[in-house]
C-alpha cells in the first residue's frame, strides 16, 4: 500500500473526432460549416457524438441531416 501520484496530460483540449459523414455534410454546406466553425469544442463534440452514436447507416444519415438543419437554424 504504498500512496501513488497520476498526472495525466490532454494531448489536445479542443480535438473533435468527426464522423466522416458529418465531416462531408459540412464540406458541402458552407452555412452549416460556417456555424460549425463558430461553437465550442464541447458543443462540436456532442454534435460529433450524437452522429457517431447511431448504430445503423439510416439513422447515422438522419442524424447527419438533424445536426445540419439544426446548424443553418442558428
Amino acid at each position: 500500500g504504498d500512496p501513488v501520484t497520476m498526472r495525466f496530460a490532454i494531448a489536445d483540449q479542443d480535438a473533435v473526432d468527426v464522423p466522416a459523414e458529418l465531416a462531408s455534410a459540412l464540406a458541402s454546406s458552407p452555412a452549416a460549416s460556417a456555424v460549425w466553425d463558430s461553437l465550442t469544442a464541447g458543443k462540436r463534440r456532442a454534435f460529433a457524438y450524437r452522429v457517431h452514436g447511431a448504430k445503423t447507416p439510416g439513422t447515422r444519415a438522419r442524424r447527419v441531416e438533424e445536426v445540419l438543419a439544426e446548424l443553418v437554424a442558428r
